[in-house]
């Protein structure tokens, strides 16, 4: 039976359900004021030029249709594939959320 479980979370499953997870996360803050609440909470920046936050926006949805970094995913899709299950939720947050900063610091530094 573990080894069924194990055979569902290949590599390529594992890869799909952080991508969702961080489409997911991506797409909320494309909404304006879950970004700039994210902005303030994460970010201490208070106010965004309405232009800089639209480019923001853009970077952000160009990083949903970018396929996952798979170096930059590496330490959750080697522990979900070790493990057989799905990808550490905090692990994968964490990475995720790199991602986000990176993207953003473009725009607020």
């Amino acid at each position: 039976m573990a080894l069924a479980i194990a055979a569902d979370w290949n590599t390529d499953r594992i890869i799909e359900e952080i991508n969702v997870r961080r489409v997911a996360c991506i797409q909320a803050l494309l909404q304006t004021s879950e970004l700039e609440n994210y902005l303030q909470e994460k970010f201490d920046v208070f106010a965004l030029s309405g232009v800089r936050r639209e480019f923001l926006k853009r970077d952000l949805m160009t990083l949903t249709n970018d396929p996952l970094d798979l170096g930059h995913y590496a330490t959750a899709i080697r522990q979900a594939k070790e493990a057989g299950c799905a990808p550490d939720q905090t692990i994968t947050q964490q990475l995720i959320a790199r991602e986000i900063e990176n993207v953003i610091r473009k725009y607020i530094s």
